[in-house]
């Protein structure tokens, strides 16, 4: 077999080939590469009455020409060498496809568990009827969101698989936890990267105040972008916005911060919008730093599990 074909035939191998099988096929290369140069590297020439060994010492005589090709040859083989070990590095270090048939069992497990956020804590089910997919069809609506509708928000183009929670905080306020998985970690990883655009903050401000009066007909609400305040950091990558959303009630308008918050790990985001309270949001009492350890606690154990 030629060295070309060799080649072509590891490259297209469908099995991983053993790190004995690279060696082997390494040691070949080498081998040919250098032979097929030297088998005709040097001549001898002998004097008058040659046939005297030991007044006519060999003479070996090595063209300029022939030390031009090997050197050319060890060149070439120390070329190949390195192909094959550049090769073997990615073929041994390849991951194993992904199983995502369980995609969607893991986004429901990696909802938070009520009762790990502690006493006053309860499940809410006044929206229910407010889907990730319904927050979609909302998000499509709004001209500003349609670089990001088929990345952030669980829109039907999407390759991923979505689950979420409505809470009611002792407090009385809201927190939503939406879990989105996607078949790999490079998706995850460029649904992020459109959250971390500058305009994705126009879009999510002008979407929630188009979605309020479909949570809750009758309702409006303004929202705008202010400072985040200091915030620990979970999962493998994290982005806040933080928002000042002003509801329009009979009494009057309620203003209400919330600190929206996405959380990367692995293949998998989480999204909470916890509403500040007395404590600094670096305490672990705090009702911020509680809603984004539990997320990414429950996340990282459906992920691991």
């Amino acid at each position: 077999m030629s060295r070309l074909p060799r080649l072509v035939a590891l490259l297209e191998l469908d099995a991983e080939p053993s790190v004995e099988f690279i060696e082997s096929m390494r040691a070949q290369l080498f081998s040919e590469l250098v032979h097929s140069g030297t088998e005709q590297g040097s001549s001898t020439v002998l004097g008058a009455g040659a046939l005297d060994v030991d007044e006519h010492p060999v003479v070996s005589v090595t063209s300029a020409e022939s030390k031009s090709r090997r050197v050319h040859v060890l060149l070439g083989a120390a070329a190949v060498l390195v192909l094959i070990a550049a090769l073997a590095v990615v073929l041994l270090t390849r991951r194993p496809a992904i199983d995502t048939s369980h995609d969607a069992q893991i986004a429901e497990r990696a909802l938070v568990p009520v009762e790990s956020f502690g006493d006053g804590w309860s499940i809410s089910h006044d929206y229910d009827e407010y889907t990730t997919r319904v927050g979609a069809d909302v998000a499509a609506s709004v001209p500003s969101c349609a670089p990001f509708v088929d990345y952030v928000f669980d829109s039907q183009r999407r390759d991923a698989r979505a689950s979420q929670m409505r809470y009611q905080t002792p407090r009385s306020f809201t927190l939503w936890d939406f879990v989105s998985v996607f078949p790999s970690e490079s998706a995850a990883s460029l649904a992020m990267d459109k959250i971390a655009e500058p305009a994705f903050q126009d879009c999510f401000t002008t979407y929630l105040e188009a979605a309020t009066p479909v949570i809750s007909p009758g309702e409006a609400s303004t929202s705008e972008v202010v400072d985040t305040p200091p915030l620990l950091e979970h999962g493998d990558r994290q982005i806040a916005i933080t928002t000042m959303n002003t509801y329009q009630t009979p009494n009057g308008p309620v203003p209400i911060t919330s600190i929206n918050v996405f959380i990367q790990i692995d293949r998998a985001i989480v999204y909470v919008n916890p509403v500040p309270d007395f404590h600094a949001d670096t305490d672990s009492h705090s009702s911020v730093e509680i809603a984004m350890s539990r997320a990414t606690e429950s996340l990282r154990a459906a992920l691991g599990g």
